[in-house]
Order: structure tokens, then sequence, then C-alpha cells
């Protein structure tokens, strides 16, 4: 594998990290990714985690007459769409 760095500077603070700790470069560069990605990971479970249910899990009577109400050209208009979205989460009703 050849890496290239734009800062020669970056480069050897690697090397020498994983010169210091016994540890090949490559396995360093792995270890240091798979760190970022599971913090990466976490960021977005912690995010998903604050959606209501009632959004992340729509009742199926009100996802089936809602793509009804879509086929049969009814809608809400977009004002009113954009009213909802802007709505406080507290005030969203509970399922």
């Amino acid at each position: 594998m050849t890496l290239t760095l734009e800062k020669p500077e970056t480069g050897a603070r690697l090397l020498r990290f994983a010169q210091k700790r016994g540890i090949p470069l490559d396995d360093l560069i792995d270890d240091l990714l798979d760190g970022a990605e599971e913090e990466d990971d976490e960021k977005w479970t912690e995010d998903l985690s604050t959606i209501p249910d009632i959004l992340m899990y729509p009742k199926a009577d009100a996802l089936r007459k809602a793509l009804e109400d879509m086929d049969a050209g009814k809608g809400i208009s977009g004002t009113d769409f954009l009213a909802e979205l802007r709505r406080p989460v507290e005030e969203i009703p509970a399922s």
C-alpha cells in the first residue's frame, strides 16, 4: 500500500508514534480509523435516540392513509408541512 500525506511532518509523527509502541504503521492507522469510525457510529446512535418514536415508527394505519391521500392527489400545503416540521418535539402527540 502506498500512502501519500500532504504534510510530511504528519507522516513522521505517525511513524514515531508507531515505532515507540512497536506497532506496524499499517496496524496503527487501522486502529486509529477503527476508533474514529466507532465514535462516529456512537454519535449517530445518540442522535437517532432523540427522535420521537412517533416519527421513527409511524403507525401502519396512519402511513397507509397518508399514502392513499397522496395517490388521490390530496395533501397538505407546503406552509402546513413546514409548520409541522418546525413544531417543537414536546408538542408532537405520543403514539
